[in-house]
């Protein structure tokens, strides 16, 4: 009876891994699946990546920031955040594209990164005046690149 269980679990496993499929046998087998993208690589274009992410992110840090955070977990809001911020530039550095192409996209997207970081570092001390001067630096970071990369269409954000 001992091996019969045992035997059932080794199937059920392999079933379960894909590695032993009895679903073709009274089946006809699916279509292959589209070719996904190469990875890593972007998706969006960087226009409704920025929208989809950076927007928000930027809009949450101007409401943490409005007024000096009153909790540790309102502190920690903002380094998370913060956080994100420097995710968004690692992403922004790697998309392509006519703007993208340009060479100080990946010298701005640094500036954004680095920004970003210091962000986090200074709301982990919990310092509202060094931790509202770094975001108003990320936010300059943000505009002046909208300005080298394409000062007729890009936002300026307001901090």
């Amino acid at each position: 009876m001992r091996k019969w269980i045992v035997a059932i679990a080794v199937l059920a496993a392999l079933a379960s891994a894909g590695a032993w499929n009895l679903s073709g046998v009274y089946a006809q087998e699916a279509a292959a699946p589209a070719a996904a993208p190469a990875f890593p690589g972007p998706v969006m274009e960087t226009e409704r990546f920025m929208k989809k992410f950076a927007d928000p992110l930027m809009e949450n840090l101007k409401a943490l920031l409005a007024q000096e955070p009153a909790t540790p977990r309102d502190w920690r809001k903002v380094e998370d955040e913060a956080g994100s911020g420097a995710e968004v530039a690692v992403l922004v550095g790697i998309r392509v594209g006519e703007h993208e192409s340009k060479p100080e996209w990946q010298e701005m997207t640094k500036v954004m990164y680095d920004a970003s970081v210091a962000l986090a570092a200074s709301a982990a001390k919990k310092d509202y005046a060094d931790t509202k001067a770094k975001y108003e630096a990320l936010v300059q970071s943000c505009n002046a690149c909208h300005q080298k990369i394409d000062p007729d269409t890009l936002p300026v954000i307001e901090p």
